[in-house]
């Protein structure tokens, strides 16, 4: 990869920032009709690989499914930890509960189609995960995982390809490590679901004012 001036110009800087603004959880928009060429996942892959690695550790895993059987076996595992998760979430209630429940129902629609997703990405660690939820030693072992699977979600979005970062399955991580097979003493930290978008353009998320959410100290 070629080295880039410490400042970008601003037509990539614009790049930059609208693959980052515009990259969303892409769930409805998946196109399960056309194949996603690995030339593409590769590509973004080999992004990805640039991620943050804690202690230079490089611990992550890239498990990427395209196999019809292993795809229909993961995404079965991951529709009943979907119905899991949705029978014990109390209804939501107040201020904000219409936007929650379109994603709900988006979030949803993940879950019935996940058998039929082209591509499946696991990423994994190849460590175990840390016993308490949170401190240095957690922060260091997600920390080497989820910033490059988002920089693995950026790369897909610029190459026109759609995704979304679920943790839904890992309810019932046993199961879905047994369905893809996965190397023992590997942690499953997050399953990406990978397709061509329908539609032409994306927008930005709606965010609320950032000057309610920051504090210059």
């Amino acid at each position: 990869m070629s080295r880039a001036p410490l400042r970008l110009e601003p037509e990539a800087l614009a790049c930059v920032d609208s693959a980052l603004t515009t990259t969303r959880a892409i769930r409805r928009r998946l196109d399960l009709s056309r194949p996603v060429p690995r030339s593409l996942l590769r590509e973004a892959l080999q992004v990805a690989h640039q991620g943050p690695s804690g202690g230079a550790e490089e611990p992550i895993r890239w498990v990427v499914v395209t196999d019809s059987e292993t795809r229909r076996r993961i995404g079965e595992v991951y529709r009943r930890a979907y119905r899991d998760l949705d029978a014990e979430r109390p209804a939501p209630r107040g201020p904000g509960a219409e936007r929650i429940l379109r994603v709900r129902a988006s979030s949803a629609y993940l879950a019935r189609i996940m058998p039929e997703v082209p591509v499946q990405v696991l990423v994994c660690s190849a460590g175990p995960a840390p016993e308490g939820g949170h401190g240095a030693l957690a922060a260091k072992f997600y920390g080497s995982v989820y910033p490059a699977v988002w920089s693995l979600q950026v790369a897909l979005r610029a190459r026109g390809l759609g995704s979304c970062l679920t943790t839904v399955g890992l309810r019932r991580e046993q199961e879905l490590t047994a369905a893809a097979g996965l190397a023992t003493g590997w942690t499953c930290c997050a399953l990406v679901p990978v397709a061509q978008m329908t539609g032409s353009d994306l927008g930005p998320a709606p965010r609320g004012p950032l000057n309610e959410v920051t504090r210059w100290i």
